[in-house]
């Protein structure tokens, strides 16, 4: 909450959970593009910046250039990171899920098993908070 631009200094990298836990807050990012990882989440000039991996002078730039960027600028960035996010929030994901298992009818006991399986995947404990769309739900 204190925060105004996350950066990620990794050389090394898988998915970036981290990323996406500071993209959910609308924060930019900035960050070396390693092998894997950051260029999933980010989209450079759109919700933050990816440079050279390693290349400390284009991180250290990168960051000058995010913190002195004009308001108008930096609201774009903001909207952009929480955008960005949203694909991976667990309504999004068990909506996808649901949609490329097709024929699969979509029902409660497919809601059901997609819930168990991100609950698995995502190893979540506590209980769902997810809005499902029940005018398509059939018995």
């Amino acid at each position: 909450k204190n925060s105004s631009i996350f950066c990620l200094s990794s050389r090394f990298e898988g998915f970036g959970m981290v990323l996406l836990e500071a993209m959910s807050v609308g924060l930019p990012i900035v960050s070396f593009n390693c092998k894997c990882g950051p260029s999933d989440l980010i989209e450079h000039n759109g919700n933050g910046y990816l440079v050279d991996n390693g290349d400390i002078s284009q991180l250290a730039a990168a960051l000058d250039t995010m913190i002195n960027a004009s308001p108008e600028d930096y609201d774009k960035f903001i909207k952009k990171s929480y955008e960005l996010s949203l694909k991976y929030y667990v309504d999004s994901l068990i909506k996808q899920w649901i949609e490329k298992r097709q024929p699969l009818p979509y029902t409660k006991n497919t809601v059901i098993a997609a819930k168990v399986l991100f609950a698995v995947i995502l190893n979540i404990r506590a209980p769902w908070k997810i809005s499902i769309n029940k005018s398509r739900i059939t018995d």
